[in-house]
């Protein structure tokens, strides 16, 4: 993947990384502040899309609070802001922070539509036909055109698990940079991959149903069946299963397999669920006090 162009700015290094570079490709620049949460989330939106768009823009990000003179020099009143700078000119700006989808309207502005969205769109519809083959075969057509754009991996990755491929998806997830690999959707995928190795390593489903017909408060089938269960998309019930071994693991003073695993599921989950996330890890809190 080519690198990513971004640089922190300061009253030094303007001319060369954000005036100069401008001649050479557009630059984003992004200004914000710790205290402010708008302008924080507008800059990760950014550094996403200089991810997505390595190559073809600069990303230039100004600390209003470090470099306060150099921010008014440049036209700043307020926050959140982006300039996007061509030529050594201001061509356009975002001072209202939504979403990057708004990031990324501002971007094609300067930079064309990135021809790989095109094929994206083909291959999720092919998913929600249920046609994974032809899926497959256009994402890979969408990598070719964009090799950078980190959906697209992320994306060709599910495909891989939904067709059963998961040797082949732990391996394209290893090979991801670690930005992709701790985004949110990364973060989740890399919760599948823990939850199939722990249930790899168990026994099968029928021997852990059997176990629990038998005794429904055994430890390891109850781990194993959590595992199998957030592996397949029983989230809440794979939750129920690692409380209740959490239990178990408190009064016996065994170890923390559950505590673990429950910590890695609200990780992957956290981003997309995040009310289930926060009354799971009450309901845990609860288990350890």
């Amino acid at each position: 993947m080519t690198q990513a162009m971004i640089a922190d700015i300061n009253q030094e290094n303007f001319s060369e990384l954000v005036a100069f570079a401008s001649k050479r490709h557009p630059v984003a620049l992004v200004f914000w502040s710790d205290k402010n949460t708008d302008s924080l989330q507008m800059k990760e939106a950014w550094e996403a899309l200089a991810q997505q768009f390595a190559g073809k823009i600069i990303l230039a990000k100004l600390n209003v609070d470090q470099e306060n003179e150099l921010a008014k020099k440049l036209g700043f009143e307020q926050l959140p802001l982006c300039k996007m700078v061509k030529d050594e000119a201001f061509i356009a700006e975002q001072n209202q922070w939504s979403d990057k989808a708004a990031c990324e309207a501002l971007l094609h502005e300067v930079v064309p539509q990135d021809p790989s969205e095109a094929k994206r769109e083909q291959a999720i519809n092919a998913i929600r036909h249920g046609d994974f083959v032809q899926a497959e075969r256009l994402m890979l057509e969408a990598i070719e055109l964009n090799n950078n754009h980190p959906e697209l991996h992320l994306d060709l990755l599910d495909i891989f698990l939904k067709q059963g491929k998961n040797q082949a998806a732990e391996t394209l997830f290893q090979q991801l940079p670690e930005s992709i690999q701790h985004s949110p959707r990364g973060k989740y995928f890399g919760g599948i991959f823990y939850f199939a190795d722990k249930a790899n390593q168990g026994p099968d489903i029928n021997t852990v149903q059997n176990t629990l017909a038998e005794n429904p408060d055994d430890p390891q089938a109850l781990y194993a069946i959590a595992c199998i269960l957030m592996l397949n998309g029983r989230i809440e019930q794979g939750l129920q299963a690692l409380l209740k071994r959490l239990q178990i693991e408190s009064a016996a003073g065994i170890d923390k397999q559950a505590q673990e695993a429950l910590v890695q599921a609200f990780n992957m989950l956290a981003p997309f669920k995040p009310e289930l996330v926060k009354t799971y890890r009450r309901q845990m809190q609860n288990i350890l006090s």
